[in-house]
């Protein structure tokens, strides 16, 4: 796979075609049903390189299970599940966050 691939559910509602930007040619099964998954919950999904999948600051290195958070945490736990749990753990934190930003916004 040739440089980055990104695609997230804004894309995905255009067409395969654009999906298809993420997949590698030498992507088993499991891992297009992973990264299918990660679109179809609205995930803005990066292929950095063919061993490695990105959504926000989260990695998930699919040969080795292996997830780590940017700038360098690596977890102890391996696994798409748990990258789902990461991300989905991430993603929620982030909207508390945009809703307190608002109340504060809204007091001033």
């Amino acid at each position: 796979m040739a440089g980055v691939a990104t695609v997230c559910a804004s894309n995905h509602n255009r067409g395969s075609a654009l999906m298809a930007n993420i997949f590698g040619p030498g992507d088993p099964p499991e891992l297009r049903r992973q990264l299918e998954d990660l679109v179809e919950r609205g995930f803005s999904v990066r292929r950095p390189s063919p061993w490695h999948v990105k959504v926000g600051p989260v990695n998930f290195f699919p040969t080795t299970g292996r997830v780590t958070t940017d700038p360098n945490i690596k977890h102890e736990q391996r696994g798409f599940d748990y990258f789902l749990k990461v991300i989905n753990k991430l993603q929620r934190q982030n909207a508390a966050d945009t809703d307190q930003e608002i109340r504060i916004a809204l007091r001033d």
